[in-house]
């Protein structure tokens, strides 16, 4: 990602944070048990651009956005019926 650019996540909480939706902050093991998802994978996928990234929560702990993990869902099942 370019210095100054926002990743799409970035911008997608920014959009939910403006509208002032309501979201939770997931913790890894919640976002593993939710997506069906091995930690390796998720962590790769974090790494690729593909899968929300966690936001630090304070200096030892992270947390994903309930938001950004369920849009993710949306779009994965969205691809899976477009290619159906």
């Amino acid at each position: 990602m370019s210095e100054g650019r926002k990743s799409d996540w970035q911008v997608r909480l920014d959009q939910a944070l403006e509208a002032k939706q309501a979201f939770e902050y997931w913790r890894e093991p919640q976002v593993l048990q939710v997506t069906g998802l091995r930690r390796s994978s998720m962590r790769a996928m974090v790494q690729a651009g593909s899968f929300p990234p966690p936001l630090k929560l304070s200096e030892r702990s992270s947390g994903w956005v309930s938001l950004l993990v369920q849009e993710w869902q949306r779009q994965r099942i969205t691809q899976h019926q477009q290619a159906a």
